[in-house]
């Protein structure tokens, strides 16, 4: 396994551009995370648009101005999206 922490092109307030790894032949995405900073954990619309045609696990962190962070975590398989229990 191994853990790939993604190229930033740009960023702002509401949006990160990433490029994507290059994945082996034997290789597979298995967890991407991500955080909304301080706001609450939440999966967007934008999430949900990046999410929908792979099957993975997927989390956001958020909160982090305050003394307990908020997380959700999802199973994605083709665009059907089940909430995991955290």
């Amino acid at each position: 396994w191994r853990l790939h922490m993604l190229q930033e092109l740009s960023a702002d307030r509401d949006h990160v551009n990433t490029i994507l790894p290059i994945l082996g032949e034997s290789e597979h995405l298995v967890i991407d995370v991500h955080s909304h900073g301080n706001c609450h954990a939440y999966f967007s619309a934008t999430d949900d648009h990046d999410d929908r045609g792979e099957a993975k696990i997927t989390g956001v962190i958020g909160s982090f101005d305050q003394a307990n962070v908020t997380a959700k975590f999802r199973v994605c398989v083709d665009g059907v999206f089940v909430s995991l229990p955290f």
